[in-house]
């Protein structure tokens, strides 16, 4: 398909220009295909591969789904990869109608609780690392572990651990997988019913199910959502959640310092990244990766010195108000008029400024003004300071310039909301 629609010229030609890389060397790598030779490999003559690569390129906006009949082959990563370069080639990417660039729900990542930078290790000593990209998303593929198990190596592996899972079935090779599974010297399972794996452990703990313990989980159906599911009642018997199983191992182990005091801390680590506490996220009963979906940046109003000079009454007739600027789309998308007080929201609070339309504006960037305050709201109240403050909503946190220290204060995620409740005299 890449093929077809380089040869036929079929492709975006703006956004190849403006985003691709390495355009000229994939044309000069496809034209080493024969479709005569796609087709015998893949058994769908040349005239069908002509056809779909024609009616998807000539087809704007468009959508390629992909799952699990693609990540199940040997080649699943290449496969999706160029799948990837054909949304890029028909510039589908980042539109309305195609492929949507989702931010990545804040959430601590896997990887980091890998204790790697603690108890240092060669590479050649970790189960799988010869599959560089699993290994630094903290996965270990399920035929390396069964073949660590069997072989002893890169180090033998003589207890296992498993939480809602059933190798017995959900592992290729069963037969070689039941191997694995008999020659630990201790297998514990943890689950709700018992399952063919779990009949073959030495011990089976007893979990608490949904709503007996507070937990959060995925929402894929909803595009990228984290829920809450809070605890409604308690477990029965001697059932535990996972993350309590998990913490009393560590703690009996003497380990108490690599993992939490209850479950609420584990959540809650897992949730930092947000910026949000589970009881936070409790409230809001869901998070989304698209929680701030603008971008924010800001400008020095042409009447003023920096934040100075708000109080001299001839230039604040000029410029009587905080202006936050957005393009016109936007606005009716969000629901917001011209002239309205909104609030501007970030992770570290919210501000409100009066809403400018400008036509000019990429319809993802929201321009605040910078440095205000109210002197007519007087001493007393600190010339309300924080009412329209952008720097309420930026952060002091790393990254930092390596050099200088400056940090970041343009190009911050936000969202902009109208002010129903309380508009501002």
């Amino acid at each position: 398909m890449i093929k077809v629609i380089i040869e036929e010229q079929l492709y975006d030609e703006g956004f190849v220009s403006s985003w691709m890389v390495g355009f000229d060397r994939l044309a000069e790598h496809v034209e080493t295909y024969c479709l005569k030779d796609v087709e015998e490999v893949t058994w769908i003559p040349q005239e069908r591969i002509r056809e779909v690569a024609r009616l998807y390129a000539e087809t704007r906006p468009a959508t390629i789904e992909w799952g699990n009949a693609l990540d199940h082959t040997e080649k699943s990563f290449q496969t999706c990869r160029a799948i990837c370069i054909l949304r890029a080639l028909t510039g589908n990417l980042d539109v309305a109608g195609g492929e949507i660039l989702t931010t990545p729900v804040p959430l601590s990542r896997s990887g980091q609780f890998m204790l790697l930078r603690q108890f240092p290790r060669k590479p050649e000593r970790m189960a799988g690392s010869e599959f560089k990209l699993a290994a630094r998303s903290a996965f270990i593929a399920r035929q390396s572990l069964v073949k660590a198990i069997l072989d002893e190596q890169p180090y033998p592996v003589k207890a296992a651990l498993l939480f809602g899972t059933n190798p017995l079935l959900s592992y290729p090779d069963a037969a070689r997988t039941y191997q694995a599974l008999m020659k630990l010297e201790l297998m514990v399972v943890a689950d709700l019913f018992m399952t063919p794996t779990a009949s073959l452990a030495d011990v089976v703990l007893p979990v608490a199910s949904i709503g007996e313990s507070d937990e959060i989980g995925p929402y894929p159906a909803a595009g990228g959502i984290i829920l809450a599911y809070p605890k409604i009642v308690e477990p029965p018997g001697e059932c535990w959640p996972d993350i309590k199983i998990i913490n009393q191992l560590g703690s009996k182990l003497g380990l108490e310092d690599h993992f939490w005091a209850d479950e609420r801390e584990a959540l809650d680590f897992i949730l930092e990244p947000s910026g949000l506490t589970f009881e936070d996220l409790k409230e809001r009963r869901y998070l989304e990766g698209e929680e701030y979906p603008l971008l924010l940046t800001n400008a020095k109003e042409r009447h003023f010195s920096h934040s100075a000079h708000r109080n001299i009454a001839r230039l604040r007739e000029m410029t009587p108000d905080p202006v936050v600027e957005l393009n016109p789309a936007t606005a009716r998308r969000l629901g917001v008029e011209e002239g309205s007080w909104v609030f501007i929201e970030t992770p570290k609070g919210k501000i409100k400024q009066k809403l400018l339309l400008d036509e000019a504006l990429d319809p993802r960037v929201v321009v605040a003004s910078y440095g205000w305050w109210f002197p007519e709201k007087g001493a007393s109240e600190l010339f309300d300071w924080r009412k329209s403050n952008i720097n309420i909503i930026t952060d002091s946190a790393p990254p930092y310039d390596p050099a200088f220290g400056s940090l970041n204060l343009r190009g911050i995620p936000c969202r902009v909301v109208g002010d129903l409740a309380d508009r501002m005299p």
